[in-house]
């Protein structure tokens, strides 16, 4: 049992450190939305994935549109 607990501890960082490596080469933006949006259309505007739009703005799942006036992160040069 130790050892499956080792070998998933060091996925897990393994995983960490990719994703840690990934955010520090990609540069985020934010925007104020003038107006209701979907996930989606935010991310097809800046070239992001839906899913990335997702993991920096967690928030957003909080209703099938995004509020006008919520600050939405993006990846720049998606």
């Amino acid at each position: 049992a130790e050892q499956n607990l080792m070998t998933v501890w060091g996925r897990l960082k393994s995983l960490e450190d990719k994703a840690t490596k990934l955010a520090s080469t990609r540069s985020i933006n934010g925007e104020l939305l003038i107006a209701d949006t979907t996930i989606t259309a935010f991310a097809k505007k800046y070239k992001n994935t839906p899913k990335e739009i997702i993991d920096l703005n967690p928030n957003a799942l909080r209703a099938p549109s995004v509020p006008k006036g919520a600050l939405m992160r993006f990846y720049v040069n998606g």
